[in-house]
């Protein structure tokens, strides 16, 4: 079925998921100093090495398979600890560097999952080292996108639509069916 695109030409931009992989929203060329400042911290974090960043946007909203990423939306950037929590980042900016998508993100310091929330409960990085940082879309543990919420004591929750240790262990290699 997949093969049949009902395109009399079978080309593949025609199927549902090709054609709607990338869609974007105000994109806004960003000025040469800005560009130089980005490529500042992106070789503080050995990121785009020995890229000119030339073709750079800032973008208020990206669909990418059907996921649409914008600025507050929380994501998985990583993992860390013991017991392995994920580690979450919310969406400052999106960027565009030659066609590749990057997140600029405020990071989070996962403390545990509440079994009464069913979420994680989460505080600011306040480090102001650690604080933000940029992830590759291709880096990210999972693809979804998440929200933080608080509770009436100020607590800060990301609640999940899954549980997550199963994309955990996998990422850590102790996925059973490997």
């Amino acid at each position: 079925m997949c093969c049949n695109f009902g395109d009399s030409n079978e080309d593949p931009s025609s199927h549902p998921l090709p054609s709607s992989e990338k869609m974007y929203g105000v994109l806004k060329k960003l000025d040469d100093d800005l560009c130089m400042t980005l490529r500042q911290r992106f070789n503080l974090q050995g990121l785009l090495p020995g890229i000119n960043f030339v073709n750079v946007y800032k973008i208020s909203w990206i669909k990418l398979f059907g996921t649409k990423y914008s600025k507050s939306g929380v994501i998985v950037v990583d993992i860390t600890g013991e017991p392995a929590y994920p580690v979450f980042g919310e969406i400052v900016c999106i960027w565009s560097i030659h066609d590749f998508v990057y997140f600029d993100v405020q990071l989070f310091h996962t403390e545990c999952f509440d079994y009464k929330h069913q979420a994680y409960r989460v505080t600011t990085i306040g480090s102001e080292k650690n604080k933000k940082a940029v992830y590759s879309y291709d880096s990210l543990v999972d693809f979804n996108v998440f929200h933080c919420k608080k509770d009436k004591h100020g607590q800060q929750y990301v609640p999940v639509k899954y549980d997550l240790r199963a994309i955990i262990e996998h990422a850590e290699g102790q996925n059973p069916l490997h």
